[in-house]
Order: structure tokens, then sequence, then C-alpha cells
């Protein structure tokens, strides 16, 4: 049966995955993105998710790496194989591969983790962010940002149905003056999630992979538009440090330290609303100019 190529009615829909034979399990719904492929966050998202039918329910993930391999189609089911490697006194992992048909398109490595009290220390948000609510929506500067993104770059920050994205400042997120500036954003997941953790860690998940690597091409648009590039994503790393619900702001500051030889480095962190790091993220994504 062919996936639906169009998006589902809500989140919890595009993470249920159907049960196959043994530690298996098949997704129908996907979610596509801007180059005619199933968008990175969703395949984060399920190997999160695949991953966790596997574990015992007092472990939370707390790490998941994942290699993209191939474009996804989505007009396609995506099959999920997960192995469990380890089942320890503290921890779990487990390796989720993605494939459709015989085409592997991703290989993941998930870790989870017996919640405990430990001394600890995290980086603290070091600046006066504001409010999500006093944040200028990016239709406030539609021609500007058509002009230095292109249409497509444009649309594509006004048109996601389950991300809600607020911008510290539009124009100087967006289009920095110089390289090393972070780019500082709120977002949520813009639909009510249910209560269960583990739904939150697989948006959070989704979330992770949201233009994150325009943080790398930002610094070149100088000299060309987000549309003259074709993006997409190689590697994404993502650490899940304390619990929080996706459906309600949360702030990231990204910043790119590096970009050479068409493949562009974005690191990032994601604070709740009270200023505690809830996870981390890094990303590797190719950024080549279109011929």
């Amino acid at each position: 049966m062919p996936a639906e190529t169009a998006y589902c009615p809500d989140f919890v829909t595009l993470m249920a995955l159907e049960p196959q034979e043994g530690d298996r399990f098949r997704s129908l719904t996907n979610d596509r993105n801007d180059n005619d492929r199933v968008y990175g966050g969703q395949l984060l998202a399920q190997a999160v998710a695949a991953a966790q039918r596997t574990v015992a329910t007092d472990r939370a993930a707390t790490m998941v790496q994942l290699l993209y391999l191939a474009g996804a189609r989505p007009e396609a089911p995506i099959d999920y194989a997960v192995t469990r490697l380890q089942d320890g006194r503290r921890f779990s992992s487990r390796q989720i591969i993605a494939r459709q048909g015989d085409t592997t398109v991703t290989s993941a490595h998930v870790s989870f983790q017996i919640d405990g009290d430990q001394p600890c220390h995290e980086a603290p948000i070091d600046e006066a962010i504001g409010t999500p609510e006093a944040a200028r929506p990016v239709s406030d500067f539609a021609e500007i940002l058509t002009d230095r993104l292109g249409l497509s770059g444009y649309l594509s920050l006004q048109s996601h149905p389950y991300v809600e994205c607020r911008f510290i400042d539009a124009l100087g997120d967006l289009l920095p003056d110089g390289r090393g500036k972070p780019i500082r954003y709120w977002m949520r997941v813009g639909q009510k999630l249910p209560d269960a953790p583990g739904i939150h860690r697989c948006a959070i998940a989704y979330l992770s992979d949201w233009w994150l690597n325009y943080t790398a091409i930002a610094p070149l648009l100088a000299t060309a538009t987000y549309d003259d590039f074709y993006a997409s994503s190689l590697n994404h790393s993502l650490w899940f440090h304390a619990p929080c619900r996706a459906d309600e702001w949360l702030y990231c500051v990204a910043e790119s330290p590096w970009a050479n030889t068409a493949r562009g480095l974005s690191l990032a962190r994601l604070y709740s609303r009270d200023g505690r790091l809830v996870a981390s993220m890094a990303q590797e994504a190719l950024q080549a100019l279109r011929a």
C-alpha cells in the first residue's frame, strides 16, 4: 500500500508505526520536504520511536546518531529494523536500519538510560532573548527575505504544518552580518501532544532538523540566495539532556563553525522557556550550488 504523499492531519499520526514481525516496524505516512524526499526530521523521530518500542518503559532516550544514506521517497513505506545491542543495568542501546525495498535510507543508533539524580552543570542562556510572543513574524519582512532567500526559501518558513517558529530578530538572524553569528529562534510543535514522554522526545528529534543546516548557508548569501543551493542532511546527532514538552516554546541558538567542500557543520543548543538546557544537536549537510 503506498504511503500518503500529503501531510497527515496530526503529528501523532505521522509518528505512528505499524508492528511487523520481530523488532520491525513500518511507517505508512511520510512527510515530504522541498527536495521531494522524506523530511529528515521524520526519519530521526521515527528511528527514536522504533527503538523506544523495544526498551523498558523506565528508560528514556538520551542520544540518537543517524547517517542519511539515500533519499527516502515520500510515496513508498519505510521499514525500520531494530537490533538490540545492549540492555545493561543503566543503559540500553539499539541500532535502527530504515529501508525502502532494497535501498537503505538511514542507519541510526539510539541510547536509553534509567533516570537518576546526580550533580550537574549546564550552559546557561547568556542573552536577553525576550519572549516568543514579542518576536515579530517573518511575514513582516517578506519583501527583503524573498529577495535574499528566494521564494521557496521564504515560503518554507511559512508553510510547515507541524512547526511553529519565531525568530528573535528575523532580519538579523536570517541574514547575519558576517560569519559566526548565531541564529536564534523559538520553535515548538504547533499541535497539542499527549503527555507520554516518548512522543515528546520523538518531537524534539523532529524539530532538531528544522532549518539547522541554514546556519552554514547564511554566511554565503552575499553571493547567492538560499534557493541557489541544494541542501541535504548527511548526518545528525542529538543528545537529550532533560525532559520537556515539544508543544511548548523552546529556544534554539544555532551556529556554524565551518563550511567548505560543499559541506557545512551546524551546532545548536535547545532550551526550555524557563532556561533549562534540554537538548544539543550537531548536523553535517551537503550545501552544493545548483548547476
